[in-house]
C-alpha cells in the first residue's frame, strides 16, 4: 500500500501528493532526533528568547527559538495510523540546545495536531486561569475495532478516538482533564511489557 497526503498550498489549491515525496518542515537540529522514524508533523508551539542560541536555531534570526511539538511515525507505508509517537523539544537557554520535554510512544495516533493557548479549568495552580501554549492530538481507544482501509476509497476512519489535551507552563507539560475521569485505554501497535512481572526475582 502507498500513503498518499492531501495538501493545500499558499494559492489555496488542493492536491493529493505521494506522502514518499514530502518531508515536514523541521530544523536539522530536531531531526537528527529521529531515531530511525519519520517526522509526520511538527508544530511551532511558542517560542523562547536566547540571545545567545547556535545560528540557525531562530529561524528569523531575532533570538527567537521554536518550541515543536512533533508527530512521528515508522518510515514505512500501509500504516492503519498516521503517527506513533508524540514529541515536544524544549529549548534549554542554559545549554543552548533542544530537550524533550514530554513523550509518548506506542499509540496509534491520528491527524490532526492543533496547537494554541488554553486555561485549565481544572487545574489548581497559579497559572491555571492563564492561557498557556496547549497542543492536542486524537489516539485510538483500546476497545475501538481494528482500523483497515475501506476497501474502495482507501480512506481510514477510526471509530473510538481519544482526545488528549496537554499544557507548557515553562518546560514543564500537563495534562488537562476532569477529575475523577477514569482512565482510558489506548490501543498499541506494539504490546507492552507486562509491569506486574517486573522486578520479581526467581526462586
Amino acid at each position: 500500500m502507498e500513503d498518499w497526503w492531501l495538501v493545500r498550498d499558499s494559492h489555496n489549491r488542493t492536491g493529493w501528493l505521494y506522502s514518499r515525496m514530502m518531508e515536514p518542515d523541521v530544523p536539522d537540529s530536531v531531526t537528527r532526533y529521529a531515531e530511525s522514524q519519520r517526522f509526520i508533523g511538527a508544530y511551532i508551539l511558542t517560542t523562547v528568547n536566547d540571545p545567545e542560541a547556535p545560528v540557525g536555531a531562530a529561524p528569523n534570526n531575532d533570538n527567537n527559538v521554536p518550541i515543536y511539538i512533533t508527530v512521528l511515525a515508522p518510515n514505512r507505508s500501509g500504516l492503519p495510523y498516521d503517527y506513533d509517537q508524540v514529541r515536544l523539544f524544549t529549548w534549554n537557554v542554559k545549554m543552548h540546545r533542544y530537550e524533550t520535554g514530554f513523550r509518548e510512544k506506542n499509540v496509534e495516533g491520528y491527524l490532526p495536531v492543533t496547537v494554541g493557548h488554553q486555561k485549565d479549568p481544572y487545574g489548581k495552580s497559579p497559572t491555571a486561569e492563564t492561557d498557556l501554549p496547549s497542543f492536542t492530538y486524537r489516539v485510538l481507544a483500546a476497545d475501538a475495532p481494528p482500523v483497515a482501509p475501506d476497501p474502495v476509497t482507501g480512506l481510514v476512519t477510526p471509530t473510538h478516538l481519544i482526545t488528549k489535551t496537554y499544557r507548557l507552563d515553562g518546560n514543564t507539560v500537563h495534562r488537562i482533564v476532569p477529575p475523577n475521569q477514569p482512565d482510558q485505554p489506548e490501543a498499541r501497535p506494539e504490546p507492552e511489557p507486562d509491569k506486574s512481572k517486573k522486578g520479581k526475582k526467581r526462586r
